[in-house]
C-alpha cells in the first residue's frame, strides 16, 4: 500500500531529519520529552544501577506528564469523566519503578508511598495489583523488622 502525496525527499532532506524536526508543534514536543525521560530513568535503573538518578528521572517524567495533562488546551472544558479517561501509563509505570528503586536504596517508607499512590490513583492500570501486593509484602516485612529492633 503506497500513498503518493506528490512530495519527494532528497537525500539531503533525509539526512537533516532529526528528533528536533519531529516536533510538530509546542503542544506535541512533550511526547518526545516524556518518552526520553522515561527511557533515561529506566536506563539508569537497569543499565547503570544508579537508583537515585532513576528516581529523579522517574519523578521528572511524572511532573512533565502531569503538567502537560493539566495544560492541554481546553482540558478544563471537558466533563470530569472525559478528563480522567484511561490510566496514564507513563505515570503509573514511573511510580512503580520509583518504588522498586526506593527498595534498592533501602528507603522502604518512600517505596510504600510510591506503590500506594499508584494503587490509589491508577486502580485500572495493570500495575495496580502488583503495587498493592508490594505494599502488603513491604509492610509485613517492615513491621517485622521494626518489632525485632
Amino acid at each position: 500500500f503506497e500513498v503518493d502525496d506528490g512530495l519527494e525527499l532528497t537525500e539531503e532532506d533525509t539526512e537533516e531529519a532529526t528528533v528536533d524536526s519531529l516536533k510538530v508543534s509546542d503542544d506535541f514536543t512533550y511526547i518526545l520529552n516524556d518518552n526520553l525521560n522515561f527511557y533515561l530513568a529506566y536506563k539508569a535503573y537497569y543499565d547503570d544501577r544508579n537508583y537515585e538518578e532513576a528516581i529523579a528521572k522517574f519523578q521528572s517524567t511524572i511532573e512533565s506528564e502531569q503538567s502537560q495533562t493539566k495544560n492541554f488546551p481546553g482540558a478544563s472544558d471537558f466533563p470530569e469523566r472525559v478528563q480522567q479517561p484511561e490510566p496514564n501509563s507513563v505515570i503509573a509505570k514511573s511510580l512503580y519503578w520509583m518504588g522498586e528503586a526506593y527498595i534498592r536504596i533501602n528507603q522502604i517508607d518512600k517505596a510504600i508511598e510510591a506503590f500506594e499512590q499508584l494503587a490509589r490513583r491508577f486502580r485500572r492500570h495493570y500495575l495496580s495489583l502488583a503495587a498493592q501486593r508490594r505494599v502488603a509484602v513491604l509492610k509485613a516485612k517492615y513491621l517485622k523488622e521494626k518489632e525485632s529492633v
